[in-house]
């Protein structure tokens, strides 16, 4: 059990305690978010209903929308956009380790788990099941948004799934996910500093991201439609570059992972406490 390579048992086990001893700040985390994006969604799409109603029928023609399209698409996109860029970047604050909380950083580096299996731990929780989570939250917020307005407005055909929604998954989009996957590793990166202004610094960078996203876009919004080939090639591009920061990122949080527990941990700076 306490050999150096990975060991899926061990790791299991740290799964485990990690659950039982933070469950309730996960799912606060999650419950949280639901209620917040269920909130804003639900609100937005009201004011909106009751506002475009008494003209629904001609603003439909004159926008040529379908029956089954919904007004609101528009605005749950804007929400959809904020709320899985704050989500994704609070989720690695969330979901790290206890080692990078420094008053637990002793108790941590006693537990029977590799520096590897630990680092895991975060990615996981961080990346992938924080991908699912949020696909599961907002679609549990879409649809309430859905059967609240139904019940407000019944009988008229007004609230729509925003899956159905054939713009969703546009090209701005798919840049808005590759650049919060990016934002991640900014977090994850200064995680692990040792210094506090470092941190701080690291983190404030993340400001710089809209106004890097807005530069793209337009850029990519000025070669589509008119040539196509140049979008496609300039999106490819962007995805390739945000992709590559992104390994190197994690790359370079994990290879500072195993010092986290000697940086954070000398005797002199928790004895007084």
């Amino acid at each position: 059990m306490h050999t150096s390579h990975f060991n899926r048992r061990r790791f299991a086990a740290l799964l485990r305690l990690d659950w039982s001893e933070k469950r309730n700040t996960y799912l606060a985390f999650l419950a949280g978010t639901y209620i917040i994006t269920a909130i804003i969604l639900t609100g937005i799409h009201i004011n909106l209903y009751t506002e475009t109603l008494p003209i629904k029928e001609m603003l439909d023609q004159r926008e040529g929308l379908l029956p089954d399209m919904d007004r609101g698409w528009k605005y749950n996109v804007q929400v959809l956009v904020t709320a899985f860029f704050m989500f994704m970047l609070f989720s690695t604050s969330i979901f790290r380790t206890r080692t990078q909380l420094h008053g637990e950083c002793r108790r941590t580096m006693l537990l029977p788990a590799t520096a590897f299996e630990k680092f895991m731990r975060w990615w996981l929780h961080a990346v992938p099941f924080s991908l699912v989570a949020f696909t599961a939250i907002y679609g549990a917020a879409d649809l309430t948004r859905i059967l609240i307005c139904r019940t407000v407005f019944p009988g008229i055909g007004l609230a729509y799934p925003l899956y159905r929604d054939p713009d969703l998954w546009t090209s701005p989009l798919q840049l808005i996910f590759t650049l919060t996957l990016f934002g991640q590793t900014i977090i994850a990166v200064t995680a692990t500093l040792k210094s506090a202004y470092s941190r701080i610094i690291g983190r404030f960078s993340i400001l710089i991201l809209p106004f890097v996203l807005i530069y793209g876009i337009e850029n990519l919004m000025r070669t589509y439609p008119s040539d196509t080939e140049t979008a496609v090639a300039y999106a490819a591009g962007w995805h390739l570059s945000l992709i590559t920061l992104t390994v190197v990122g994690w790359y370079v949080a994990f290879r500072r992972f195993p010092l986290i527990d000697l940086e954070y941990c000398y005797p002199a700076k928790y004895d007084h406490a």
